[in-house]
């Protein structure tokens, strides 16, 4: 009984021990595993603190449950504000009534990524790269997403699709150009081409009328192609009507660009009929021909600040080409002028040989061959051309004395 009772002393002094040492390394290892669990969260909380995207937690009902600084900036707002919105408050392309069926799709799916605007305190829009993650959990868990503003990227994207597009439509100006003389369907298939890919709301090219100095237009193409149908435009500084991009990129033969046509000063003669067609920015620049600015083309953009230095550029060259054709076709008219005034002359003089009451000849300068009579000349002498033909049938005919003829 006594070695039993030992024993069973033994047994129960082991599985205390047992248990002792279990209970204390499980302890360790819930230590290490909340401070393990705390640091993740340490972690965790610090990135999204200071991550440059935006980051948000929202509930399946939608209502805001926590951000970070870089979503109360990109809002525009204040974390505290944020946090007492739903999500549709901020999604400009979210309304609250599709905002059940748009979570839906993401619980089911476990994460989705898509573009969208968000709306800001002051109600402009920022466009958005949304990436949107379901956490299970009690109640539905909940939503997190990160967001990242893409304004930049897009104006990038829109910008090298803007610069390809005026690339093609160089090619085809160089192409069509070719193909032309006359300076008025230069500027018009200039006008359409440049319009094509609605790059600019409105292309238009005037001339300079020298007499009056107004600048008359000669083609215009585009959303916008009404507007330059009553303008008013003159190269004389001192008129109101002068001293706008169009007056100045011809007197100073170079490039006007205006960022903001609404708000800008040179252009105030023009606000009111600009607005209606909303013009937001414009670039004027010189069709140059012998070293004189002789006209102008326009392009008008929807958008403030369209016309950074590279597009200028194109323009400039796409000017550049235009004006060789006005040039090359000016001078094709002026020599078809001259053609037609010289064919004039000879006319009036052949009706003059022809007509006159005196009788007259014509010799060729090389040989002075007889080549021409007139009817005056034929009905005082009565000899045909052909009978006068010859080194000496003239002589002999009206000098038939051969002694007074050798005098």
């Amino acid at each position: 009984d006594w070695s039993s009772d030992v024993c069973s002393s033994d047994l129960v002094l082991f599985i205390l021990l047992f248990g002792i040492i279990t209970y204390l390394v499980w302890r360790a290892k819930r230590d290490e595993w909340i401070e393990a669990r705390s640091a993740v969260a340490q972690r965790y909380e610090a990135a999204i603190g200071t991550s440059i995207d935006a980051f948000l937690q929202v509930s399946p009902t939608g209502h805001i449950l926590e951000v970070n600084e870089a979503a109360a900036k990109l809002a525009g707002r204040t974390v505290k504000q944020l946090q007492s919105l739903a999500f549709w408050d901020i999604d400009g392309t979210i309304p609250r009534e599709a905002f059940p069926s748009a979570i839906d799709r993401v619980r089911t799916a476990g994460t989705a990524r898509f573009r969208s605007q968000w709306r800001r305190l002051d109600e402009s829009l920022v466009d958005v790269d949304v990436s949107m993650t379901h956490v299970p959990g009690n109640d539905g868990g909940y939503f997190q997403s990160f967001v990242r503003d893409i304004t930049a990227d897009l104006a990038q994207t829109r910008r090298l699709e803007q610069l390809n597009r005026f690339h093609r439509f160089l090619l085809k100006v160089n192409h069509e150009v070719a193909m032309l003389r006359d300076p008025d369907e230069v500027m018009r298939a200039f006008c359409e081409a440049a319009v094509l890919d609605e790059m600019f709301e409105l292309v238009w090219v005037g001339t300079v009328d020298e007499p009056s100095g107004r600048v008359l237009v000669r083609a215009a193409a585009g959303a916008g192609a009404e507007y330059a149908s009553e303008l008013a435009i003159s190269i004389d500084p001192s008129s109101p009507f002068g001293q706008g991009a169009t007056g100045s990129a011809i007197r100073e033969c170079r490039t006007m660009v205006v960022a903001d046509f609404l708000n800008d000063p040179r252009t105030v003669a023009w606000h009111v009929r600009a607005r209606q067609f909303g013009f937001g920015s414009s670039a004027a620049t010189p069709i140059i021909v012998g070293g004189c600015g002789v006209g102008a083309v326009n392009f008008y953009a929807k958008n403030p600040d369209a016309f950074d230095g590279e597009l200028v550029a194109l323009i400039e060259e796409s000017i550049r080409t235009l004006a060789l054709a006005c040039e090359a076709g000016r001078t094709a008219r002026a020599l078809d002028d001259e053609h037609a005034l010289r064919t004039d002359i000879e006319h009036r003089y052949e009706t003059i040989f022809r007509e006159s009451p005196l009788p007259m000849q014509l010799h060729a300068i090389t040989d002075r061959r007889l080549t021409a009579i007139n009817k005056a000349h034929q009905q005082l002498f009565g000899y045909t051309l052909d009978e006068l033909r010859g080194d000496s049938a003239w002589l002999e005919k009206a000098f038939p004395d051969l002694g007074f003829r050798d005098a």
